[in-house]
């Protein structure tokens, strides 16, 4: 598998993985009122073009 392709895929876990370390130091344990989380933005710099649009931004709300 090339790098970029290797990149691509794990993206989403990767990003995932930093939204939840993130998230996890604005609750305290136990707290079961997730709107008490804030709106967070995670940013990628990545060595190549992901969805190959040739865009050099791309914005996703999940």
């Amino acid at each position: 598998m090339s790098e970029s392709a290797q990149i691509k895929r794990n993206l989403p876990r990767r990003s995932r993985l930093y939204e939840s370390h993130i998230n996890v130091s604005l609750l305290e344990p136990g707290e079961t009122d997730f709107n008490k989380l804030n709106d967070v933005y995670v940013i990628a710099i990545a060595p190549l073009d992901l969805w190959r649009t040739g865009k050099y931004r791309y914005k996703k709300r999940v």
